[in-house]
């Protein structure tokens, strides 16, 4: 479904009968993702010709700016075709939203049809030196996903004079910017080998002397004077509305191999019995604890984006009780939906390992998204410091 009238009111129901029109596209190129290490030209194109790369763009751009837990919906139904769709979709989209930071006519730039692709991460900065009407940066930024197909590259770095870095006046610390180029300006690095999550393409920048001139470089910081194309509630909750995104996909991982378990548990009988799967009271124990994970994953990650998401429509930044809400839900959820599908392969046997049962993917897919670090172990101490008082340690819980 191509979503072409700006003028109308798209919604969720539209946006998942988009998916569902796009759902033979994605299924024929999904192994080829998996072995290319990257998504296929035709899926790429497919999320954009749909409306769906549109959904977190402003309604002033022609893009739909659903509310974040519609996002979360939508995300998930993608996510449970591929996940590395689903998180192409996720972070290509909504990290989109940091051009809230630029002036009016460089976001009217990147998003002139309707939607922006930028890909990008936050850590290890480039280093920068000034040149006339901005800097020159050099550095290698790993985990860019989408970055073979996004249009813009998001990228921090540090400037240096006299070969030192300068420093910010109030906290004595190097002081971060971040900027916005075209995607042309950056060679990309084959370095993207891993466990899982194989077809997002998350592989590195190479930045050699790439010019950012000062309209497209601000400080890493909170949205406090947001573009006014951009300053809706969804550019508030950015970066934590990307780390919900990338949760969901924890939750579709789950739940599509929990799905699978079902089918799987009518008909097959464990080694040297009669009885099936589904009559062992043993395998519906675990079909159970797998359940009640994904769900209750999902019902708190809607929660706590829903909260925030309200907060943010009131015109404010996130206060510090949601950030730590969506923290714990994120890190609650892709901790949860591992162990969910650890069961789900306990559960299924050797027909877990046998690559055409597909929950081999699903267990190596679960399990490398919980070492994202914007959800990993830690970042429960994260929200635990401000619980108890002390100061951030977290950049994501600074904005």
């Amino acid at each position: 479904m191509s979503i072409t009238d700006a003028t109308r009111e798209v919604g969720v129901a539209d946006m998942l009968a988009a998916v569902e029109d796009i759902r033979p596209i994605i299924e024929e190129h999904r192994d080829t993702a998996e072995s290319a290490r990257r998504l296929a030209d035709p899926v790429y194109q497919a999320l954009i010709d749909s409306g769906l790369m549109g959904m977190t763009a402003p309604k002033i751009y022609g893009g739909s700016e659903l509310p974040a837990v519609d996002l979360l919906t939508v995300w998930e139904a993608v996510a449970r075709i591929d996940p590395a769709v689903g998180w192409n979709l996720v972070m290509n989209s909504s990290v989109s939203l940091f051009a809230a930071h630029l002036p009016e006519a460089a976001s009217d730039a990147m998003f002139e049809d309707g939607y922006a692709t930028l890909a990008g991460a936050f850590n290890p900065p480039g280093m920068a030196t000034r040149a006339e009407g901005g800097w020159k940066v050099n550095g290698q930024i790993p985990f860019a996903s989408g970055c073979a197909h996004a249009a813009f590259a998001l990228f921090p770095f540090i400037e240096l004079r006299g070969g030192d870095p300068v420093l910010d006046a109030d906290s004595g610390m190097p002081l971060a910017r971040a900027a916005i180029v075209p995607m042309a300006d950056i060679k990309i690095l084959d370095t993207w080998h891993t466990l899982g999550m194989r077809g997002t393409g998350s592989a590195d920048m190479l930045l050699q002397d790439v010019f950012v001139d000062d309209a497209h470089a601000f400080p890493v910081g909170p949205l406090t004077a947001p573009n006014p194309k951009l300053a809706g509630p969804l550019p508030r909750m950015f970066p934590l509305l990307s780390v919900h995104g990338e949760s969901v996909v924890s939750i579709a991982v789950a739940a599509e191999a929990l799905e699978r378990l079902l089918a799987i548990a009518a008909d097959k009988a464990a080694s040297y019995t009669s009885a099936t799967l589904r009559d062992r009271e043993y395998i519906q124990i675990l079909v159970g604890k797998a359940k009640a994970r994904v769900d209750a994953s999902r019902s708190y990650l809607h929660q706590a984006c829903g909260r925030a998401y309200d907060e943010a429509a009131g015109g404010s930044l996130l206060s510090d009780a949601a950030k730590i809400d969506m923290q714990l839900a994120a890190c609650f959820t892709a901790e949860q939906c591992a162990e969910a599908v650890r069961v789900v392969h306990e559960a299924a046997g050797t027909s877990g390992i046998r690559i055409e049962a597909g929950l081999e993917r699903l267990f190596r897919d679960a399990h490398t998204l919980t070492q994202h670090a914007s959800k990993a172990i830690p970042r429960y101490g994260s929200a635990g410091r401000l619980l108890l008082g002390l100061p951030n340690d977290w950049i994501f819980l600074n904005f």
